[in-house]
């Protein structure tokens, strides 16, 4: 904090709330009190009730056609391909017990590729991999 705030932070720290005058607290006694009634009119409610209802069905019935309007792909696996392990030696590390390991990091990438002939459309999924592991060693 600030030298120049210190007043001010003390003087914050120095307020206390002070609890509601009576009025307020009868006040919100009996607005909670008060029973709860829904003002709708009932052709409102049913009128409410009715669109959901024609929502749903609406979904149901038209909703499945719109899927199966659509052509299902179809994909043929036209290639596949993983590329040359790259391997990452770090410096040797003393583990809890007093032996000593070497982390190793080996990356690789994969990937496959999809085509669809009717559309030529091509899918290319890309996959890239990473281990780490540690290697133990032995001092003599």
């Amino acid at each position: 904090m600030n030298e120049d705030n210190d007043h001010l932070e003390a003087a914050l720290r120095s307020l206390k709330p002070r609890a509601p005058g009576g009025h307020v607290v009868a006040a919100l006694h009996r607005e909670f009190d008060k029973p709860v009634t829904d003002s709708r009119p009932w052709f409102l409610k049913a009128g409410l009730l009715w669109v959901g209802a024609m929502s749903v069905c609406f979904v149901i019935f038209m909703g499945f056609n719109f899927t199966r309007s659509g052509a299902v792909p179809n994909y043929r696996l036209i290639g596949v391909s993983q590329s040359e392990p790259s391997l990452d030696l770090f410096n040797p590390i003393q583990l809890k017990d007093g032996t000593y390991a070497r982390p190793v990091r080996v990356h690789w990438d994969r990937s496959a590729q999809w085509e669809d002939a009717s559309t030529q459309t091509r899918l290319i999924h890309y996959q890239p991999e990473e281990k780490l592991a540690l290697i133990p060693l032995e001092i003599f």
